[in-house]
């Protein structure tokens, strides 16, 4: 994110495992650096805030909550299904957990389950 590479690398897809880590969570603190500290942005012009759809997302986070979030902070529209199969850390049923979502429409239901995956990988719908 503080490196300019996206700036640079305007159609680079990058998806981002269980749910993006440390990122969404703590985007403020980025946002933060980025404007109090001349080194974090020093090769980059885009704020961090904004860089957060520049990735994707899997939703593999095993818990509703921190799933709403991420779908709250990237959008649906950046969240792909994620499973970890075949190792036991793996969601036995992602498209279950995806339906305990509370408040999630089924559009965005749909987006998360296949629409967004084929935009990512240039498949059609």
């Amino acid at each position: 994110m503080f490196s300019g590479a996206l700036d640079d690398l305007k159609t680079l897809k990058i998806v981002l495992s269980h749910g993006g880590g440390y990122i969404p969570y703590q985007i403020g603190r980025f946002v933060h650096g980025h404007k109090v500290r001349k080194d974090t942005k020093q090769e980059t012009r885009t704020s961090p805030e904004k860089m957060l759809r520049r990735f994707w997302y899997d939703a593999l986070v095993h818990d509703e909550a921190a799933l709403r979030y991420l779908i709250e902070r990237v959008g649906a529209d950046r969240v792909v299904l994620g499973t970890d199969a075949p190792f036991d850390m793996g969601e036995e049923n992602p498209l279950e957990r995806l339906k305990a979502v509370k408040r999630l429409s089924i559009a965005d239901r749909e987006l998360i389950c296949s629409g967004n995956a084929m935009k990512l990988y240039g498949g059609k719908l």
